[in-house]
C-alpha cells in the first residue's frame, strides 16, 4: 500500500466535500511483467508484490542469458511502476 485517495477528489488532491459519501480508497503498487515473442505470444502478468515481479524478471533474463530460451526469442520486460498510473 503506497497511500490513500478518495472516490471523488479535488484538483488539489483532497477529498471533494460536496459528496457526503466519499470513501477513502487505498492506493496499492502492483508488479507487472510483459512477455512477448516473435511467434505472437503477448502476455501480461500482475503480482501483488512489486518485488515478486522483479524476481521473475531476473529469473527469465537469467534463463535467456544461459541460452535456455534463446531459440524462442522471448523478450521479458519489467514495467516501471512509475509509468503505470
Amino acid at each position: 500500500m503506497v497511500g490513500h485517495t478518495w472516490q471523488y477528489v479535488n484538483k488539489d488532491g483532497g477529498p471533494d466535500r460536496r459528496y457526503s459519501n466519499n470513501p477513502k480508497i487505498a492506493r496499492v503498487l502492483y508488479g507487472e511483467i510483459k512477455i512477448k515473442s516473435a511467434s505472437g505470444l503477448n502476455e501480461y502478468f500482475q503480482t501483488s508484490r512489486a518485488a515478486a515481479a522483479a524476481a521473475l524478471d531476473a529469473a527469465i533474463k537469467g534463463q535467456l542469458g544461459a541460452g535456455a530460451l534463446s531459440k524462442g526469442k522471448v523478450i521479458a520486460t519489467l514495467i516501471n511502476p512509475n509509468d503505470v498510473i
